[in-house]
């Protein structure tokens, strides 16, 4: 079922230039709402073909983050090409915050995270198809190996790039 969601997602997705998105205010949508799993979570984009071209800068906003419990992890966010390569854009991190039931305060403005897309974009040539989410220790090494709390259900309400 999940497979199915991603897929229609796939399909609704479009993205116009960023400083066509920029004009418009709020960014251009790059994903609804969306929940991580466990593992690696791949998510489909489609960035419109001038992408890198036209953006002096550009931001990846994501908004609406929130969990169940602690994920015990932190998550590596990086754009994908379809050729599979990758350019990192930043590292979440929950260990400062509360999840509901643990005594959350309420939602505030540190639901959203902000990443410079700029260098990424340039790098991967403006043909991003998917932002990734990857969970990690912080370290790396032979033997290590991350996976959310599968209570924690981390999620996003949405993705645009401004």
């Amino acid at each position: 079922m999940h497979r199915m969601w991603m897929a229609a997602m796939a399909a609704a997705l479009q993205l116009a230039s960023p400083a066509v998105a920029h004009e418009a205010g709020n960014g251009a949508m790059l994903a609804g709402p969306t929940i991580l799993s466990r593992g690696r979570t791949v998510v489909p984009v489609r960035l419109g073909p001038n992408v890198a071209a036209g953006a002096a800068h550009a931001m990846l906003v994501i908004d609406g983050l929130a969990y169940d419990a602690p994920p015990g992890v932190l998550y590596e966010v990086s754009l994908q090409a379809p050729n599979g390569r990758r350019a990192p854009l930043g590292v979440i991190s929950f260990y400062n915050r509360t999840a509901p039931g643990y005594g959350a305060a309420p939602a505030g403005p540190e639901d959203r995270r902000r990443f410079d897309a700029t260098d990424a974009l340039r790098r991967l040539g403006g043909r991003a198809s998917a932002l990734v989410f990857e969970p990690s220790a912080g370290v790396t090494g032979p033997g290590i190996a991350a996976a959310a709390n599968p209570a924690a259900r981390v999620r996003f309400a949405s993705v645009r790039l401004e």
